[in-house]
């Protein structure tokens, strides 16, 4: 009985760890050094403020880059005011979209005082969720070329708090980050 106890709670382990994974990639030009990138600015959003007046996702807004610049000065990087002093311009996105999960097999433990028995169905669960994507962009000032690119992706959780949220785009970008290697320079230590 011990031994099914155990069995039962290395699966939830495994199903557990399975659904917390993180869900980021990167990618660039290797033909590309990055090495020289050293100062930065965000990319305006002008389309935005010029329809709109304003940024419709302002807090959101705040977060992102706020998460980034502590990361990237954190690591070296010195933000400057204008697009004419930076080394690469940094742009985010964020995108949302409806993904469908199946579960097709479910399996069951039970035990009685006349034994234990083992069960297996063939139920097909199927449930719709949201996933959002966090984009980060570093862009060529001059020829507005994407050098690099990371993206984090995780399903969407409504009735955060804005502690809550600040954490969960915190943690994101940490992420995206940990696949941007800072320039190879001893004025420059890579926190760990």
């Amino acid at each position: 009985m011990l031994l099914y106890r155990i069995i039962l709670m290395a699966m939830m382990a495994v199903f557990i760890s399975g659904c917390a994974s993180k869900n980021v990639d990167w990618d660039y030009d290797p033909d590309q050094s990055l090495s020289h990138l050293k100062n930065y600015t965000w990319l305006e959003k002008e389309k935005e403020l010029n329809e709109f007046g304003y940024l419709s996702d302002a807090l959101e807004d705040q977060r992102v880059q706020s998460s980034v610049d502590n990361i990237m000065q954190a690591r070296g990087y010195r933000k400057v005011s204008s697009a004419g002093e930076a080394d690469f311009l940094i742009n985010y996105s964020t995108q949302v979209q409806s993904r469908i999960e199946g579960q097709p097999l479910s399996t069951s433990f039970g035990f009685s005082r006349r034994g234990y028995g083992v069960g297996l169905s063939n139920d097909n669960i199927i449930r719709e969720y949201d996933e959002g994507t966090l984009t980060l962009d570093f862009i060529d000032p001059d020829t507005k070329k994407v050098l690099w690119r990371g993206r984090s992706r995780s399903r969407v959780q409504n009735k955060l708090s804005p502690q809550q949220r600040t954490e969960r785009v915190n943690q994101s970008v940490m992420d995206i980050l940990q696949g941007f290697q800072p320039p190879a320079s001893p004025l420059f230590p890579v926190p760990h």
